[in-house]
C-alpha cells in the first residue's frame, strides 16, 4: 500500500515538473521569437560621435570629484 502512494506521488512530480519545464521553455522561446521581432521593426541606432574629447560638462565634473577626492585624503592623512 505505502509503496503505491510512494509511486504514485514519484509520478506526480515528476509529470509537475515536466509541465513547469515545458511552459519556462516555451515562454523562453516565444521572448526569444518576440525579440527577434522587435529588433527587426525597431533596430538600434548607433549614436553620433560628435567628437573624440569629453564634454567640457563631464570634464569639469570629473575634476571636482578629483578636487574632493585630494582633498578628503589629504584631511585623512592630517588627522594621523
Amino acid at each position: 500500500m505505502e509503496v503505491d502512494l510512494i509511486s504514485e506521488a514519484i509520478k506526480y512530480m515528476a509529470l509537475g515538473m515536466s509541465v513547469v519545464f515545458m511552459f519556462l521553455f516555451i515562454m523562453v522561446k516565444t521572448l526569444d521569437i518576440q525579440s527577434s521581432i522587435l529588433q527587426k521593426l525597431f533596430p538600434n541606432k548607433e549614436p553620433d560621435k560628435v567628437s573624440s574629447n569629453s564634454s567640457p560638462k563631464k570634464q569639469n565634473n570629473q575634476t571636482k570629484k578629483i578636487a574632493a577626492s585630494s582633498a578628503a585624503i589629504a584631511f585623512h592623512k592630517s588627522k594621523k
